[in-house]
């Protein structure tokens, strides 16, 4: 078979590296650049089962210390904790919620703007009367 192009992210510790390559499926090797003017290609050990499409286009993930690829997907049971709390913070009334106990009155605004103004006239009096001319 002929080699495959697609994407690569490259995993490392906190960085995620977008690369092109080629996946040969025979060997089951990756192999990509860091920018196209690199001369020697990175290497990748790929497991067939850790390619996902996104979009329209093939992407793997691979770890940069073992230089192999690794699933993006678990099997271990939902945390029914961290889904509530999920569901709750993409929830728009909870948003809106919060944006409306934020607001202030415009009594409240011109008010501060006001003082605001005043704390600024008594600062350029004292210059003034400093000999400082603002």
């Amino acid at each position: 078979m002929k080699p495959v192009k697609m994407r690569i992210k490259l995993v490392d510790k906190d960085k995620i590296f977008d690369l092109r390559g080629k996946y040969d499926p025979e060997t089951r090797i990756a192999i990509a650049k860091r920018n196209p003017f690199d001369k020697t290609p990175l290497k990748f050990q790929v497991d067939p089962t850790h390619i996902y499409y996104e979009g329209r286009k093939k992407v793997c993930y691979v770890d940069n210390a073992t230089r192999a690829s690794r699933s993006i997907h678990s099997d271990a049971p939902i945390d029914q904790k961290a889904a509530t709390t999920l569901n709750l913070l993409i929830d728009q009334a909870f948003w809106k919620g919060i944006m409306e106990k934020r607001k202030i009155s415009a009594m409240t605004a011109i008010a501060l703007l006001l003082a605001g103004v005043g704390i600024y006239t008594i600062l350029v009096t004292m210059l003034r009367a400093a000999g400082i001319n603002v």
